[in-house]
């Protein structure tokens, strides 16, 4: 019965019909018995239409990894030494399927065909291959290699003829759809250099050589282009140095790790496996264009010189909105500076502030302490004042005499002043009148009477100064009589 489930390693089942890693009846890698579905492992019977790792088949139809059979039409990663009609990436001597192994013809889909192979290698061939290949064909492959071809009639993806390390394919000439091709040595990781001129579709470039890691290196590309190159030593996706006419990603140089466009580059090889590999058959053939060639254009002198035009238009305006920066700068700095010069006046004066501040607390405080001072030396003054000595009867006794003369002398100069004021009046109302009038008489009257007055205050002014002296004598007289009956009185 068919078997149409994923397995690593089923000896021979009934029919399972779902997806299974492994199988209850199954201990090795065994052979198949027939298979139609995935498989990684090896069963022992005799037809296999399914996908093996490994193991011997008598027949497979099916998709394979590894083993050998005799025959197989599905994919195989495995050897093979019988022809193979189906998908394959294992080693077959004769294939007419898709295979990734060794062929010696190939006329279906192959990822590679070999014919000789001493080291690991998903496919070589020396012979041609007039099918769809996603790698080449080569003779001999001595190290890591998934597919080297010397010439390919049918739609390749990546063509090689020479291979010292690990490469994808390499193809010395194509005018068709093309992946990436390499036509000289890689000494490196690649996945494809082309020396020749590609006219077509290309998803990487043409290139001379390649010594390290690489996806895709080209020369020249006049057709549809992700990446050319022309030389790469280093790691690299993607290098052009010639002129591209048509769609193309990108073409430059690099010396080094490039993801998109480099002339050359010289970094260091990222190489998996070397292998040398040397092609003893014949000259690459060309095969149909997908796409039609495009004359290379060079960039002639007019156009030189108006890029160059425009370089210049383009620097004259930069360099004028660069100058009118610099000039608001320049006013910014100068406004900046003139503030900064206010902000220091301004600082200078504001220190100086701060030490008359100083100054006039410090002269507070000392005009504080000495009001504390002089406070402490009032405080034992007013106390002596209250408990001073009652006054004697005879200063009690002057004491309201010189008040009374007081409030006399003050009344007199009221009188004085009145008295002065009404003459002044009168003299001024009777100035104009004639000196016969009655009013003249009257005011000589009252000038007379002044007069008197005046006579009389100067009188009571010597009366009184009299009896202050008449005063003094008593006073003294009342002294000595007091010492004399004093001193009679103690002398009795």
């Amino acid at each position: 019965m068919s078997n149409m489930s994923f397995n690593f390693g089923t000896p021979k089942t009934t029919a399972p019909s779902m997806f299974s890693m492994t199988s209850p009846t199954n201990t090795s890698w065994g052979s198949t018995q027939p298979s139609a579905g995935f498989s990684l492992g090896n069963n022992t019977q005799p037809a296999s239409t399914g996908f093996s790792l490994g193991g011997t088949t008598q027949a497979s139809t099916g998709f394979s990894l590894g083993g050998t059979t005799q025959a197989s039409t599905g994919f195989s990663l495995g050897a093979t030494n019988q022809p193979a009609t189906g998908f394959s990436l294992g080693t077959t001597p004769a294939s007419t399927g898709f295979s990734l192994g060794t062929t010696q013809a190939s006329n279906a889909f192959s990822l590679g065909t070999t014919q000789t192979s001493t080291g690991f290698s998903l496919g070589a061939t020396s012979t041609v291959s007039t099918g769809f290949s996603l790698a080449g064909t080569t003779q001999a492959s001595t190290g890591f290699s998934l597919a080297t071809t010397q010439a390919s009639t049918a739609l390749p993806l990546t063509t090689t003829s020479a291979s010292t390390g690990f490469s994808l394919g390499t193809t010395p000439a194509t005018t068709g759809f093309s992946l990436g091709a390499t036509p000289a040595s890689t000494g490196g990781f690649s996945l494809g250099t082309t020396p020749a001129v590609s006219t077509g579709f290309s998803l990487a470039g043409t290139t001379q050589a390649s010594t390290g890691f690489s996806l895709a290196t080209t020369q020249a590309s006049t057709g549809f282009s992700l990446a050319t190159t022309k030389a790469s030593t280093g790691f690299s996706l993607g290098t052009t140095p010639a002129v591209s006419t048509s769609f193309s990603l990108g073409t430059a140089s690099t010396t080094g790790f490039s993801l998109s466009s480099s002339a050359t580059t010289t970094a260091q090889a990222s190489s998996i496996q070397t292998t040398a590999a040397i092609t003893t058959q014949a000259p690459p053939a060309t095969s149909q264009s997908d796409s039609q060639s495009s004359t290379v254009q060079p960039t002639n002198f007019q156009q030189l010189i108006d890029l160059i035009n425009n370089w210049t238009v383009s620097l004259e305006n930069q360099e004028k909105q660069f100058l009118n920066q610099a000039n608001e700068i320049t006013v910014w700095d100068n406004m900046l500076t003139n503030q900064s010069t206010k902000l220091v006046k301004l600082y200078d004066i504001l220190e100086q502030k701060e030490k008359e501040q100083v100054d006039i607390e410090n002269e507070l405080d000392f005009l504080l302490s000495q009001q504390k001072e002089l406070e402490d030396c009032l405080v034992p003054l007013e106390q002596e004042l209250q408990s001073a000595e009652v006054l004697s009867s005879l200063n009690n006794e002057r004491e309201p005499i010189y008040k009374a003369a007081q409030e006399i002398d003050n009344q007199v100069k009221q009188m004085s002043g009145d008295i002065k004021e009404i003459v002044n009046n009168l003299n001024k109302a009777n100035s104009k009148k004639d000196s016969d009038d009655d009013l003249d008489t009257i005011c000589r009257i009252l000038n007379c009477h002044m007069t008197a007055l005046q006579y009389i205050e100067h009188n009571a002014e010597n009366l009184s100064s009299m009896v202050s002296e008449v005063n003094e004598e008593h006073s003294r007289f009342l002294t000595a009589a007091n010492d004399n009956s004093f001193m009679s009185s103690f002398r009795k």
